[in-house]
């Protein structure tokens, strides 16, 4: 599982982390703290029962994408678009009002991302997750339909096809 608020590691990262921590599922954790030394060191020392690898801010996030089978993030821009790009389920937590807002509403009526809220508490989104292969696949399939992994490339394409 792989946990990432974003550049400045934003919201509570270490109530995430509990969460995420709190289902029996085997798995491990990567959590990407970004600018936020604060919160990395608050999750330094805390104590897990999965294995945490804990990061600050890093340039090679595609490497950790490519290891992970889910994401926990807040719904920004290059977040999202990351994790379509990878085929990456997303669980959404704290948007920001406003444009991460319509980031959840899209994401959630195409059927690529479940939200964590105070009635659908994050853990039992993972939980559900991992314990319904269908329910995943189901996600998966449905990133399939509407990612755009080579975006920049067809748009490069298309202006140098016109103005060449």
């Amino acid at each position: 599982v792989l946990v990432m608020m974003g550049s400045m590691g934003y919201g509570n990262m270490q109530a995430i982390m509990e969460e995420v921590d709190s289902v029996e599922e085997s798995y491990e954790i990567a959590v990407v703290c970004g600018n936020n030394k604060e919160a990395k060191e608050q999750i330094d020392g805390m104590q897990f029962r999965h294995t945490v690898h804990n990061f600050g801010f890093i340039d090679n996030v595609n490497v950790l994408m490519d290891a992970a089978e889910c994401i926990v993030t807040k719904p920004g821009g290059l977040s999202v678009s990351e994790s379509l790009a990878k085929g990456l389920p997303m669980i959404l937590v704290d948007p920001i009002p406003g444009q991460e807002d319509r980031n959840v509403e899209f994401l959630i009526n195409h059927g690529v991302a479940m939200i964590a809220t105070k009635t659908y508490p994050l853990g039992d989104a993972l939980a559900q997750l991992f314990g319904d292969d269908q329910r995943r696949a189901e996600i998966c399939q449905a990133i399939d339909r509407i990612a755009k992994p080579n975006a920049a490339k067809t748009v490069g394409d298309f202006i140098i096809a016109q103005w060449g």
